[in-house]
């Protein structure tokens, strides 16, 4: 995670002059400053991860947990409240905050895990502030006068879907509380455990050796589908034709 210092280095002029006046406007209103870094900080990683367009949607249905279950992200009413405000308010068709930035940053795919929740009140007092609307709009009121950060959890409502949209592959060995365990999986695939309790895995097969085994494991699959054929063909309940069928496919192939 970068430092505020390091985002900053990523605005542009026009963001270093908007934030400046932010903090300025802010300080004047009694404002506690965290919001404005809050803000910015949002502003300069956009910037840095080329205007958005590498980063990742959370809500593009690739996030699961652990029992396989879809999840989607979303922020508190409140503050989904306030997005919703800004996208489809007068301010952002001539707000000096670059619309591209407020339409991603109040995407909750992108603007919610990264904790941006408890900020969007302020955002919305900003964008008008710094827009042609009524100046009464932007009046910071003593709910800004503090900032006290959350836990991103705190600031997020997390929808799970009802059922398993993606099932994880068995371990072949797990760990709980620093104890290592082999799984099933793990002791078939041969695994083993080390002096100091820690799974080991199987040595490579030499090349030699891996191709030995396939042409064994191929002969014997043949065998048992000749086996299978042969016991079918001398059913009396086949038709003739089915008999004389089976017994070709029993002698074609391999040895």
């Amino acid at each position: 995670m970068f430092n505020i210092e390091s985002q900053y280095n990523y605005l542009n002029y026009e963001d270093r002059a908007l934030v400046s006046q932010m903090y300025a406007y802010a300080q004047s209103q009694g404002a506690d400053l965290a919001y404005v870094d809050r803000v910015a900080f949002a502003l300069g990683t956009y910037r840095y991860f080329d205007d958005g367009r590498r980063i990742f949607n959370s809500n593009s249905g690739h996030h699961y947990d652990k029992q396989g279950h879809q999840l989607r992200y979303d922020y508190l009413e409140k503050d989904a409240a306030a997005a919703t405000r800004i996208l489809n308010g007068m301010a952002i068709n001539t707000t000096r905050f670059d619309q591209g930035f407020l339409r991603h940053i109040l995407d909750p795919g992108y603007g919610a895990l990264a904790g941006m929740g408890d900020s969007l009140g302020f955002l919305e007092k900003m964008v008008s502030k710094f827009s042609n609307e009524d100046a009464e709009l932007s009046v910071l009121g003593s709910e800004f006068a503090t900032y006290v950060p959350k836990d991103v959890k705190d600031k997020i409502v997390i929808t799970r879907s009802k059922e398993v949209m993606f099932t994880l592959p068995e371990p072949n060995h797990i760990r709980h509380n620093g104890v290592w365990t082999i799984t099933e999986k793990g002791w078939a695939a041969g695994y083993t455990m080390d002096k100091a309790g820690r799974p080991r895995a199987p040595a490579p097969i030499p090349e030699g050796q891996a191709r030995v085994r396939k042409t064994v494991e191929a002969r014997n699959l043949r065998a048992q589908e000749r086996a299978f054929l042969e016991a079918l063909s001398r059913s009396r309940d086949l038709p003739h034709w089915l008999t004389s069928l089976l017994k070709a496919l029993r002698n074609s192939g391999g040895p």
